[in-house]
């Protein structure tokens, strides 16, 4: 079971890091390559993203690979009421 989720949390991470710009730069500044993740601790070295990093960079986040025509604007079930894309 471990291994699985290993394999799968890899996996996002990799995906992130290969379609997404922001992930990219993000990894590469804290110095982090997804494809070396070997172990579950190896997530605490993964930089968290807060509300306010992702609303300034929503378009670096997005997959490169997303039709952005399609996309659709959604807000958060928080109190501020502001969009999350």
């Amino acid at each position: 079971m471990r291994q699985w989720l290993l394999i799968n949390l890899q996996n996002v991470f990799i995906h992130a890091f290969e379609k997404s710009q922001y992930y990219f730069e993000t990894f590469h500044q804290a110095g982090i390559n997804p494809y070396d993740m070997i172990e579950i601790t190896d997530l605490q070295d993964f930089p968290l993203i807060i509300m306010k990093q992702y609303r300034n960079n929503i378009d670096k986040i997005i997959s490169r690979d997303s039709k952005k025509n399609f996309l659709i604007r959604i807000h958060t079930g928080g109190t501020n009421y502001r969009h999350a894309y």
